[in-house]
């Protein structure tokens, strides 16, 4: 039987424009930096009290839902 988490404390999102919904969180009171690692694309990503929200750019061949 599947037990559900007690919290949630990760959310990813995807976009074709990140600068674009990094702007709209921000608005919204999130304060989201972009960030880069050594490898994977340059995303946005904020921790909040241990909830972390991140968005990443859509990859090669994916569709935005609308």
């Amino acid at each position: 039987m599947f037990a559900a988490p007690r919290f949630v404390n990760l959310v990813v999102i995807r976009s074709q424009d990140i600068d674009r919904a990094a702007a709209f969180y921000n608005a919204m009171g999130l304060l989201l930096g972009k960030h880069g690692h050594r490898t994977g694309p340059e995303h946005y990503s904020t921790e909040v009290g241990g909830f972390v929200f991140e968005i990443y750019p859509l990859g090669p061949g994916c569709r935005a839902m609308r």
